[in-house]
């Protein structure tokens, strides 16, 4: 009987080691997911903020443009 209860003792612990392992694999593949997000957002971002910037610059050359020909017509 104690050999009985000895293994399933051991079934039990096993099991939870194997739940536990899984656990953090599963863990640590949702956190590199959310690194991968984290990172393509921040790229994103940093998309954004060149696609204002050159529509900033855009306008920009427009002014610039329309204040030089009429300096020039003067």
């Amino acid at each position: 009987m104690r050999q009985r209860e000895f293994d399933l003792w051991r079934a039990n612990w096993e099991q939870q080691i194997r739940d536990l392992q899984q656990w953090r694999r599963d863990h640590e593949r949702d956190h590199d997911q959310d690194e991968d997000d984290e990172v393509a957002a921040e790229r994103e971002g940093r998309r954004e903020r060149w696609r204002q910037f050159a529509a900033w610059m855009a306008v920009a050359a427009v002014l610039v443009a329309a204040w030089w020909g009429s300096a020039a017509t003067r």
